[in-house]
């Protein structure tokens, strides 16, 4: 044992001694090179990491020494080491003063620097958004690469199965059996898997689902559809992104649907697939029919259909906000114009030919939306379960009746089947303020409040870049459970409503 110990003591020495040296040596690469650095007047905020660095090095020795210290072994005086020490951790002190200071002269600086000339004249700004217009063009085109134009999906035999409300082998039954006019779809790869358009579903869910079928396709002109709106004063609260999935679930339905768009940013229009600013010009809206009532067509003449197979629209634009002044200078100059009547009247003879007609109003509570909020025989609000958003739920409806309170005498009759608060962009976190604000909107709108939750989605945050809603964006293997997440409750919340108006619908014919 004394041997292998003097051996130990030996090696333990060269080791000491290796790292000692190699330590120092590096310690004072540093300080030279931080003294570099100075000099030449490089970023000082990486000196602050430097010192640190330096200090650590030196720690390292001193521990190195201190072990050293414990075999009994030959070393420099800890004195020394302490020293030094001492010195380099005082000299990185002053580096971080240094640093601290020039970033305080810097800043000082910052409200001494001569102030420019800012101002902009309404020329310039018009001049602004002309130079924008290829940069958006370009933009979007990016965006919808590589195909420029939407396309509707494509649905497997066990999405059509769900939607009609039957199994696979039942889909292949009929299938094979080539009877009734059912479309038998596209058979891909090697034979075993089909497809099936949005068209060919459509006409399935007509033709082989248990879903009531109205009489639109009689043509007798009797059926009336109905009319919804969704509304909601604060922006971002996913509005139109709803009316668009509410839309389309009511096509997977069955339904032929008419969309809407009063929002002048257009962006419903750019979810159906139209480029508002380059393919829709103001007489592609409702605005010819609200300068004059009389306009050959009427607002049919509006009518585009969509890439979606049952769902048709009148596009937004712009120029709608030319109706916010024309309205109530009518309202001033006209005897007996009842200007939040209009929209009404021009939909009415379209309500033959939809099942449902679906308005997608700005967030505000202009004009225009206290048309569509006196047109709609129903009335939808998304909502963000978050406090701004709730306060400006309430604020809606104190608005709404402070402004309708001047005509409420003419429309004493006004009737709404139902309101419906949706609370959209759910999230289920710790940290969310959900279940906080959900317990205030049960304690404020009671019944109004729906227990259907559309929940926020990553997946759809990258739908939006690309245009698509929650029913038409790909679906990936590993999207697949998340967009189902949020196809789901849209779907079912599309059938509440249509189950809503079924009633109604059966009882009249």
């Amino acid at each position: 044992m004394g041997v292998y110990a003097e051996w130990a003591r030996n090696q333990s020495l060269s080791v000491g001694k290796y790292w000692e040296k190699r330590f120092r040596t590096k310690t004072v690469l540093w300080v030279f090179f931080v003294l570099a650095l100075r000099r030449a007047h490089v970023n000082r905020a990486g000196l602050i990491g430097t010192a640190s660095i330096m200090r650590f090095c030196w720690i390292g020795c001193l521990r190195i020494r201190f072990k050293i210290n414990r075999l009994g072994l030959p070393h420099l005086p800890i004195g020394q080491f302490s020293a030094q020490y001492n010195l380099v951790n005082a000299y990185s002190c002053i580096l971080r003063f240094d640093v601290n200071t020039w970033r305080k002269r810097r800043m000082a600086n910052v409200g001494t620097l001569p102030m420019e000339d800012r101002k902009v004249t309404l020329r310039e700004v018009a001049e602004f958004a002309d130079n924008l217009e290829p940069f958006s063009d370009n933009l979007r085109e990016q965006i919808l690469a590589p195909r420029p134009r939407k396309l509707a999906p494509f649905y497997t035999i066990s999405e059509l199965a769900e939607m009609c409300n039957l199994t696979r082998q039942q889909i292949q039954y009929l299938v094979t059996k080539g009877e009734g006019g059912l479309p038998p779809g596209t058979l891909n790869g090697n034979g075993r898997s089909r497809t099936f358009t949005l068209p060919e579903v459509r006409v399935w869910v007509k033709m082989a689902s248990d879903i009531y079928q109205t009489r639109l396709d009689d043509g007798d002109g009797t059926f009336k559809g109905k009319v919804l709106t969704t509304a909601q004063l604060k922006g971002g609260s996913a509005k139109t992104t709803t009316t668009v999935c509410l839309a389309q679930a009511l096509t997977l339905l069955g339904r032929k649907v008419l969309l809407v768009d009063l929002d002048p940013q257009a962006s419903a229009s750019e979810l159906c697939g139209l480029y508002a600013e380059k393919e829709i010009s103001g007489d592609d809206t409702v605005l010819p029919y609200i300068y004059d009532q009389n306009v050959e067509g009427g607002l049919g003449a509006s009518v585009q259909s969509t890439y979606w197979d049952g769902l048709d629209i009148i596009p937004g634009h712009t120029f709608l906000y030319g109706a916010e002044f024309l309205l109530p200078a009518r309202q001033k100059t006209i005897q007996g114009y009842r200007f939040w009547a209009v929209l009404r009247e021009g939909l009415e003879p379209l309500r033959s030919q939809y099942d449902y007609i679906l308005i997608d109003t700005s967030p505000s509570l202009s004009y225009m939306n206290l048309n569509a909020l006196l047109a709609a025989d129903a009335l939808v609000m998304p909502m963000i379960p978050e406090n701004l958003d709730f306060i400006s739920s309430l604020a809606f409806w104190r608005l709404f009746s402070d402004v309708a309170e001047d005509f409420l005498p003419y429309e004493e009759d006004k009737v709404y089947d139902f309101i419906s608060i949706l609370l959209s962009k759910v999230d289920y976190g710790k940290t969310s303020s959900a279940p906080v604000v959900r317990q205030w909107a049960q304690s404020a709108y009671g019944r109004w409040l729906d227990p259907f939750e559309i929940p926020a989605s990553s997946v759809m945050s990258g739908g939006a870049l690309s245009f698509s809603t929650a029913l038409d964006v790909v679906s990936t293997h590993s999207t697949a459970k998340s967009l189902q997440r949020v196809r789901q409750p849209m779907m079912q919340y599309a059938k509440w409503l249509d189950d809503m108006f079924v009633k109604s619908w059966k009882e009249s014919a």
